[in-house]
């Protein structure tokens, strides 16, 4: 299946450039992030996840709904995913999780759907969205995972039924755009590589920049690798540019990059873990060490130096 960032440039109505590249980078960010949690965070990684997860889904959540089958088709409608009721068995419903853009993500980046610890927030998410919206502490748990759906079980932490659950089917919207669900998936990402970095600070501290930093530049590396190498700086950053998203330019001994949606997120774990993607990226692109680092910055737009 092909991930949402080809489906979306191959439609019918095109969606910007500038958004497919910013979900791309946040993509790629939230793996390389994910991919150290449990280095970072240990055995409780995945709670953790979860509960960040959580707290998201109570604050989108939907007011003044009834029933279960409301609540779904409003996180559909809402957000990025899409869910419907698969079968209902007394206090247990099945969930169908269509849209994900946590599944896309997988599939982007090679990583296993369902595998993952990444998938903790599909599961926070439907948790904490139908608790806020029934006012009703529920419990998700995933019985199947696919490249063009997922399932879950949903029950009451009580053991009393669920209001309102029946099966049912969900679509969006005819009238929906390319353009519009695209600016759904960009702000769930970002939103979720947002908190995802405040968990880390808050739980790791000024410790987790080393690690992650060591991460990122690892898989750098391993993303280079793809690549045949070039022979000189400009044309490693044109593949880095491909590679992330990100609007980049050569000037002299340094890279530009304008632009940076992660600016404004201002959180220096995700400006350092790119940083140290970056010169993963490039030294193995052009077959040496290199070392980046940061030679400035103004607005959107930051400056970068590269050396040997």
């Amino acid at each position: 299946m092909p991930t949402y960032y080809q489906l979306l440039r191959e439609s019918l109505v095109p969606v910007s450039d500038e958004k497919l590249k910013r979900m791309k980078l946040y993509s790629r960010l939230l793996a390389a992030l994910v991919a150290e949690l449990p280095r970072l965070l240990g055995m409780g990684a995945s709670s953790l996840l979860a509960i960040t997860a959580r707290r998201i889904g109570e604050e989108i959540a939907c007011s003044e709904v009834e029933n279960l089958n409301d609540a779904l088709r409003c996180i559909s409608r809402s957000t990025a995913w899409s869910m419907e009721t698969y079968r209902v068995n007394g206090s247990t419903v099945d969930v169908i999780v269509r849209d994900c853009p946590i599944r896309q993500v997988c599939m982007f980046e090679g990583l296993p759907i369902g595998g993952t610890i990444l998938c903790n927030i599909a599961k926070g998410l439907l948790e904490g969205f139908v608790k806020k919206s029934l006012n009703t502490a529920v419990k998700a748990t995933p019985t199947a995972t696919g490249p063009n759906a997922c399932l879950y079980r949903v029950e009451a932490r009580t053991g009393s039924r669920l209001p309102g659950a029946s099966r049912f089917h969900i679509y969006r919207e005819l009238s929906e755009t390319s353009e519009e669900y695209a600016e759904r998936v960009e702000k769930n990402l970002a939103l979720l590589l947002e908190r995802l970095a405040g968990l880390i600070e808050r739980a790791a501290g000024p410790t987790a920049v080393a690690p992650l930093r060591l991460s990122s530049k690892r898989y750098g590396g391993l993303r280079a690798r793809l690549y045949p190498r070039v022979g000189g700086m400009e044309e490693a950053v044109k593949l880095l540019a491909g590679e992330t998203g990100l609007s980049l330019r050569v000037d002299g001994g340094n890279i530009v990059v304008e632009g940076c949606p992660l600016r404004s997120m201002n959180k220096t774990v995700l400006c350092e873990s790119m940083r140290a993607f970056i010169e993963g990226f490039l030294s193995e692109a052009v077959g040496r060490p290199l070392h980046v680092s940061h030679a400035g910055s103004t607005g959107s737009t930051c400056m970068l130096a590269v050396r040997r």
